[in-house]
C-alpha cells in the first residue's frame, strides 16, 4: 500500500555516477592481519607474568582484559566482514560503492578498537608494576579510552551515512522494504535477514538483529558481561578496600604465630625462627606478586639484602619487625609504633 500511495517515491532523475562509484571500488575492507600488532601488545604482559613465575589473580586482571579487547573486537571484525551485502538501489554499482564503504569503514573500526583496548590495559599494567597507577591516573586513563572507544564507532557511522546519502542523491532507484512488523517490539526481529547489525529507526546508530543467530548470541554475551561487570567491580572494590581501609593483624596461638594481612594471610611456628629484630627503616624493594597501595605492601618482594622475603606491612609507620627463618623473612607490623611493640613483644614471650 505504500508503495502505491507514492508515500516513498521521489522525483525520477538519470545522473551518471562512474567516477564516484570508479573512486570507491578500490576501498575493501583491512586486513584481518593488523590484529597481529594488537594481540602482541596484549601478550607482551603475560610473556612478562610466565618468566617471573607470576600467578597471583590480581596482577593478571589487565592481561587478561588487554586479550580481551583484542578477541571482542577480532570477533566483531569476523561478523562485519561475513555479513551478507544489503541491497540499497537497482543500480549494481550503487550497492557495490555502498557495501564496499560499510565493510571498510566498520572493519577499520573494529581494528581500533582492539588496538585502543590492548595498547590502554597494557599501559594499566605497566603502571600497577611500577607503582604509578593511582586511582585517579586510572580514572583518567579509563575516561580517555572511553572516549577513544566511542570515536571510531561514530567515525564509522557518520562515514557511511554520509556516503550513502550523497550516493542517493544522483540515483532515482532506491529500493525500499517495509520492514514495520519486524520493529513491533521496539527492536529489530527479522528471522530472514542474516545481517547482525542494522541502522536503528530512531536516532542514530546501529542494533542487533535479535533473530539471527549471531544477534542472539551477542545479546546474552552483551548481557554475561553486564553482570560480569558489576559482580567485577563489586569484588574489585572488596579486593581493593582493604588496601585502603585493613590493617595487619598477628595472634600467637599454641607457639604457631598466625598474620592476617590485607589479600593474605601466613602463619609459621616460633619454633622455626631464628631471628626476631625491629628496623627502623624499609630496605628498597620491589614487589614480585601480591599488591601494594599508598598505604601497604603485601606479598612476595624482592628486598635488598635478603632473599626470599614474605611483607605484610603498612607503609611509613615505622618499626619494622624481621623475623628470619632458614628459608626466607617475614616482614611485618601493625598500624602504629605502639601496636608494631605489642607484636614484638607478643613474639619475644
Amino acid at each position: 500500500m505504500k508503495r502505491k500511495k507514492g508515500w516513498f517515491v521521489g522525483e525520477k532523475n538519470i545522473i551518471s555516477i562512474d567516477t564516484e562509484v570508479s573512486r570507491l571500488k578500490g576501498k575493501m575492507v583491512l586486513s584481518k592481519f593488523w590484529f597481529i600488532f594488537a594481540f602482541v601488545i596484549s601478550i607482551i604482559p603475560v610473556v612478562l607474568l610466565l618468566l617471573e613465575n607470576e600467578y597471583h589473580y590480581f596482577s593478571w586482571i589487565y592481561p587478561i582484559c588487554s586479550i580481551a579487547c583484542v578477541g571482542v573486537g577480532y570477533f566483531a571484525y569476523r561478523l562485519v566482514t561475513k555479513e551478507r551485502t544489503v541491497t540499497y538501489s537497482e543500480k549494481t554499482e550503487i550497492n557495490l560503492a555502498l557495501n564496499q564503504i560499510y565493510k571498510y569503514q566498520w572493519s577499520k573500526c573494529w581494528i581500533l578498537q582492539a588496538y585502543i583496548g590492548s595498547i590502554l590495559y597494557t599501559l594499566m599494567f605497566f603502571l600497577a608494576r611500577y607503582h604509578f597507577l593511582h586511582l585517579f591516573i586510572m580514572f583518567a586513563l579509563l575516561g580517555i579510552s572511553t572516549c577513544l572507544t566511542f570515536a571510531p564507532i561514530l567515525s564509522a557511522y557518520f562515514k557511511v551515512r554520509d556516503k550513502r546519502n550523497n550516493l542517493f542523491l544522483f540515483a532515482s532507484s532506491e529500493v525500499y522494504t517495509d520492514e514495520d512488523q519486524y520493529w513491533k517490539t521496539g527492536s529489530y526481529n527479522n528471522p530472514n535477514d542474516k545481517r547482525v547489525w542494522v541502522e536503528k529507526r530512531v536516532g542514530f546508530g546501529t542494533t542487533i538483529n535479535m533473530a539471527s543467530r549471531s544477534g542472539k548470541f551477542i545479546n546474552i554475551f552483551i548481557n554475561v558481561i553486564l553482570v560480569a561487570s558489576v559482580i567485577a567491580v563489586i569484588a574489585l572494590s572488596k579486593f581493593l578496600m582493604p588496601l585502603d581501609f585493613g590493617s595487619v593483624e598477628l595472634e600467637v596461638k599454641d607457639n604457631i604465630a598466625y598474620i592476617n594481612a590485607p589479600m593474605y594471610r601466613d602463619s609459621f611456628s616460633m619454633d622455626d625462627v631464628q631471628e626476631i629484630k625491629k628496623v627502623e627503616h624499609l630496605p628498597k624493594m620491589s614487589k614480585r606478586k601480591g599488591g601494594d597501595s599508598d598505604k601497604f605492601y603485601v606479598g612476595s618482594f624482592n628486598v635488598q639484602g635478603y632473599s626470599n622475603c614474605s611483607v605484610y606491612v603498612h607503609r611509613n609507620t615505622a618499626p619494622y619487625i624481621f623475623v628470619t627463618f632458614s628459608d626466607r623473612v617475614v616482614i611485618f607490623n601493625g598500624n602504629s609504633p605502639e601496636k608494631t611493640e605489642k607484636f614484638y613483644l607478643r613474639l619475644m614471650k
